[in-house]
C-alpha cells in the first residue's frame, strides 16, 4: 500500500511539473494563473471522465462486487467479495483481470489517438500560439461555448429534477414512479 501511494504521489508531482512547464510556454504575460487554472481544469475533467468510464465498465464486464451476507444471493454476473474462497469461486481474479486489461487498452488507444493532436515541438507550439493570437476574439467560439455550457447545465438540472421528483415529491403523494426507457409509469 505504501509503494502504491509513493508511486501515485510521484506521478502527481511529475504532472504538476509538466503543467507548470506548459504554463510557461503558453501563457501570455499577466495571464499565467488563468492559463494554469484552465490546464488544471482540463486535467481534472479528464480524470473525472476516466472515473465515470471505468465505473460504467464494471457491469458489462461482470466485475461488480457483491458484498451480501448470504453468498448465494449474489447474482451470477458479479464477483463475491465476502471471502477468499467465494472470491475465487465467483471467478473474481479472471473478471478483474479482464476489467483491468480492458481499461488499459482503452487508455492506451486514447493516448495513441489524441496525442496526434498535440504539437510535436516547442516551435510548433509557439506557431500555434501566434496563429491563435492573430485570430483574435471570436463571437462564434463564445456562442458555441455558451451553448455547450447551457446544454451541460440543462441536462444536469433535468436529472436533478427527475431525482427530486422520484425520491422526494411523489412519495409524499403515495405514488410509486418508475422511470424506464424514458416513460413514467405511475401507480397508486
Amino acid at each position: 500500500m505504501f509503494v502504491l501511494l509513493v508511486c501515485q504521489y510521484f506521478v502527481q508531482g511529475l504532472t504538476q511539473v509538466l503543467f507548470s512547464m506548459a504554463v510557461i510556454e503558453l501563457a501570455r504575460p499577466g495571464q499565467e494563473a488563468t492559463t494554469y487554472e484552465f490546464i488544471i481544469t482540463c486535467a481534472n475533467a479528464a480524470a473525472t471522465i476516466n472515473g465515470i468510464i471505468s465505473t460504467q465498465m464494471l457491469t458489462p464486464l461482470h466485475s461488480v462486487g457483491c458484498n451480501n451476507d448470504d453468498a448465494t444471493s449474489c447474482p451470477s454476473d458479479t464477483v463475491d467479495v465476502n471471502g477468499r474462497d467465494s472470491y475465487f469461486a465467483s471467478n473474481g481474479p479472471q473478471r478483474f483481470t479482464y476489467y483491468t486489461l480492458t481499461l488499459t487498452a482503452i487508455s492506451l488507444t486514447s493516448c495513441f489517438i489524441f496525442t496526434r493532436f498535440l504539437p510535436e515541438s516547442k516551435e510548433e507550439c509557439h506557431e500555434w500560439k501566434l496563429k491563435g493570437d492573430a485570430m483574435g476574439q471570436s463571437a462564434v467560439r463564445g456562442r458555441v461555448s455558451m451553448v455547450l455550457a447551457v446544454a451541460v447545465i440543462g441536462v444536469s438540472a433535468f436529472s436533478l429534477f427527475l431525482f427530486i421528483l422520484d425520491h422526494l415529491i411523489l412519495p409524499l403523494f403515495s405514488c410509486v414512479v418508475w422511470i424506464d426507457r424514458g416513460y413514467f409509469i405511475v401507480e397508486s
